[in-house]
C-alpha cells in the first residue's frame, strides 16, 4: 500500500529521467517519497542504482527504480533507507554483470576495471548518522562520487581511497559493474 501511495506521489514530481542526481536534498528529488520518508532522508541507495544506470548509458527513471526496489530492499518501511547488501538483485534482473564485495581493498583495487561502481559506507559517528550509498567512477585518476552530500548538487572528486574513506572499518559493501556477463 505504501509503495503504491509513494509511486502515485512520485509521478507528480517533475524529475527528469536519465539524469545523474547529486544532492538528494536539493531540487525535485527531495520532494519524492521512499517508504515513510522523503528521498532527501533515505533515498541514497535508490539514487545510487539510478545514477549507475545513467552513467552506464542506460535508460533510468528514479520513480521506477523506487517502485521496483522498495519491496525487495527497504529497511523498516524505508526509515533506514534500504539494505545495501540486497542491491545486486537490481543488476541481476537487468542482466548486468557485477561483483559484490565486502572488502575495502578489493573494491578500490578494482575500480580501474569497472565503468561504474556503487559503494556503501558508514557515515562519521556510526551508527547514529547511518550509512550512505553512492555511485563511484574513476575519472582522470581521481575517485568521483555522485550524490556524496545531501545538500550539494555536484559530484566530488577524491585523490585517494584514504581521502574518501579513511577508515577501512567504515566500508560496508560495494558493487563493481563488470564488462562481461559472469555475475557473482
Amino acid at each position: 500500500m505504501l509503495q503504491k501511495f509513494n509511486y502515485r506521489h512520485n509521478l507528480t514530481v517533475p524529475l527528469k529521467c536519465n539524469t545523474v542526481i547529486n544532492g538528494q536534498g536539493c531540487g525535485e528529488v527531495a520532494k519524492m517519497k521512499y517508504g515513510l520518508c522523503n528521498m532527501s532522508y533515505n533515498g541514497c541507495e535508490m539514487i545510487a542504482l539510478h545514477n549507475s544506470m545513467v552513467l552506464l548509458g542506460k535508460d533510468s527513471d528514479l520513480k521506477e527504480v523506487c517502485r521496483e526496489m522498495y519491496p525487495k530492499s527497504q529497511a523498516l518501511w524505508g526509515i533506514f533507507g534500504s539494505n545495501p547488501c540486497l542491491l545486486g538483485s537490481f543488476y541481476k534482473r537487468r542482466g548486468i554483470a557485477f561483483q559484490k564485495t565486502y572488502k575495502y581493498n578489493e573494491f578500490f583495487n578494482n575500480l580501474e576495471s569497472t565503468p561504474v561502481a556503487v559503494l556503501s559506507f558508514w557515515n562519521k559517528r556510526k551508527p547514529f548518522h547511518g550509512l550512505h550509498t553512492v555511485t563511484v567512477q574513476l575519472v582522470d585518476g581521481k575517485i568521483r562520487i555522485y550524490n556524496r552530500y545531501n545538500n550539494r548538487d555536484v559530484p566530488y572528486d577524491y585523490e585517494s581511497r584514504k581521502e574518501l574513506l579513511p577508515k577501512k572499518s567504515d566500508f560496508i559493501c560495494g558493487y563493481l559493474i563488470k564488462e562481461d556477463k559472469n555475475n557473482e
